[in-house]
């Protein structure tokens, strides 16, 4: 390829981040109640029409929110691979805008959660009684605080290894007003040895090594209460090759591995939970397998 071309390719490129940009600034000026220039607003408008009519109307302020750090994230996270691409595998991120805006845009996995409870009885059931949700690489603490506001009979637990995270999640537990039902601590899931405790227990693979989720899967199923569900997250994309091909580098840098729901779906049967289930989401590169801990179910 000649020089001339790869310009040419990286102008073509530069579209897509320069359209995901526009696309949150108009979001956040709507957002925050902002007014600006009326020529910029309606550049952005234009913009955003041509992208999809109505694309950003109809959201409420938390949805609009959970987009915002959405795109928020992407673009920090893909500056910082940018700027440090030979950093060591893992989530090693301290910048506290990264921090916040990853675990912002995670709290939309409690409204997943229940969707599937929707369709599983028992843990609609058990979403309702009192009892306890382990949230597994709590990060910077939302979804254990979302998890809270929408669950009331929970208590909810998170735990994580990455210091930088719990300490904003400590704060944010205070400010939020949940200190009495939301706690945190520093541990590895290898670690996790309590036994009949928790009616649900969320595990995003995307952070964990497959070796360490393999050891520690006995040990999450050991933690369930009877009739418990775990809900294993894993990133999909459709076929389209080039889209797999940056999900699978994604999960790769920060530490995971690229499961595919067969893998998983094997993997959860084969250590004992029943009622193995995949749940896609036609809007995000997202599955949830949901398991049962069967012990004492009637």
């Amino acid at each position: 390829m000649s020089f001339e071309s790869l310009l040419a390719k990286c102008s073509e490129l530069f579209g897509a981040v320069e359209t995901l940009a526009a696309m949150a600034a108009k979001l956040r000026l709507a957002h925050d109640g902002i007014s600006v220039d009326a020529r910029l607003q309606s550049q952005l408008d234009q913009i955003v029409d041509l992208v999809e009519p109505n694309l950003l109307e109809g959201l409420d302020h938390a949805q609009q929110a959970v987009v915002l750090a959405d795109i928020s994230t992407t673009i920090r996270q893909s500056l910082d691979f940018l700027e440090n691409p030979s950093r060591p595998l893992g989530w090693h991120h301290d910048d506290p805008a990264v921090l916040d805006t990853q675990g912002r845009a995670s709290k939309h996995i409690v409204t997943r959660i229940q969707s599937i409870a929707t369709k599983r009885a028992r843990l609609a059931e058990l979403l309702k009684q009192p009892g306890a949700f382990l949230d597994i690489g709590t990060g910077v603490g939302w979804i254990a605080i979302e998890a809270a506001r929408v669950w009331p009979n929970l208590h909810v637990t998170g735990i994580d290894i990455w210091e930088p995270s719990l300490a904003l999640a400590q704060r944010n537990i205070a400010d939020s007003g949940m200190a009495e039902r939301v706690s945190v601590r520093k541990e590895n899931i290898e670690n996790l040895r309590e036994v009949a405790r928790y009616n649900l227990v969320w595990l995003p693979s995307v952070f964990m090594p497959e070796e360490v989720i393999r050891r520690s899967l006995a040990h999450v199923f050991q933690a369930l209460a009877p009739g418990g569900t775990l809900i294993f997250a894993l990133w999909e994309t459709s076929s389209e090759p080039l889209r797999q091909a940056l999900t699978s580098l994604g999960v790769v840098r920060m530490g995971g591995h690229p499961w595919r729901r067969e893998e998983v779906v094997s993997l959860l049967d084969a250590t004992g939970f029943t009622d193995v289930e995949a749940f896609s989401f036609a809007e995000a590169e997202l599955t949830l397998v949901a398991g049962c801990n069967p012990a004492s179910v009637s």
